[in-house]
């Protein structure tokens, strides 16, 4: 039973480890405002994380957002 259960959790997060589509990604400070230093990007697929990672490390406290530009 708890192969089952394992192997079951696996298969669903796995889905949220292979991304696909193109993302636009932009950065937010506490305020609400957009940090126009950091820019707005465009990522394919599994490569928003490592521009989500280049936003934290550049504007620490920054509210990063990835929205969905093109579906696959």
């Amino acid at each position: 039973m708890k192969y089952a259960i394992c192997a079951t959790l696996l298969l669903l997060l796995s889905g949220c480890l292979t991304m696909s589509g193109e993302y636009t990604v932009t950065a937010q400070d506490a305020s609400g405002a957009p940090l126009t230093k950091l820019g707005t990007f465009t990522a394919e697929g599994h490569n928003i994380y490592p521009i989500r990672n280049a936003f934290c490390l550049n504007a620490p406290g920054a509210t990063v957002i990835t929205t969905c530009s093109r579906p696959n």
